[in-house]
């Protein structure tokens, strides 16, 4: 069912300060999100598996230009294993703060105070991915409490 539809749906009829749009694929959602991180202005806090495959360049670009602006970017990985070590250290180098917490078995990516991102991956095949984005203020203030426990109780790489 979820293939027949579009890569990605808004729903038109919330207030414009309020969206949600569903994003099929992995590489859509890093496409989306690295336009959504190119804007933003205070923070980015992202809880995600942490693959040895990384995640695409223009995604990591993204990440490093936004340190770079002064837009600290936090990232807590669920799975830290010998595999992901050489990434999760690049990461680090390009100025993220990345740490290592327990598995959700989801992600969740905020961006600045009103964009937030839950995504669900396919245990057996985890490149496979959907997402809903969600623009509204007091859903991602709740989700960044939810980060902010998980960060406290997250090791630093």
């Amino acid at each position: 069912m979820l293939a027949s539809l579009p890569q990605t749906m808004d729903k038109e009829s919330a207030p414009p300060e309020h969206k949600i749009s569903f994003i099929f694929g992995r590489e859509e959602i890093f496409q989306k999100v690295a336009d959504d991180l190119n804007e933003a202005k205070k923070e980015a806090k992202f809880i995600v598996l942490g693959l040895p495959i990384g995640i695409s360049p223009e995604l990591l670009l993204t990440q490093k230009n936004a340190v770079g602006r002064g837009v600290p970017v936090q990232i807590i990985v669920q799975e830290y294993t010998k595999e992901n070590q050489k990434t999760l250290r690049s990461w680090k180098m390009q100025g993220l703060d990345v740490r290592h917490g327990k598995p959700i078995g989801f992600h969740l990516l905020l961006i600045d105070e009103a964009i937030s991102y839950l995504m669900y991956y396919d245990p057996q095949e985890k490149t496979k991915r959907y997402a809903v984005r969600i623009v509204h203020p007091a859903i991602n203030s709740e989700l960044r409490a939810l980060f902010n426990t998980h960060w406290r109780m997250a090791k630093p790489l």
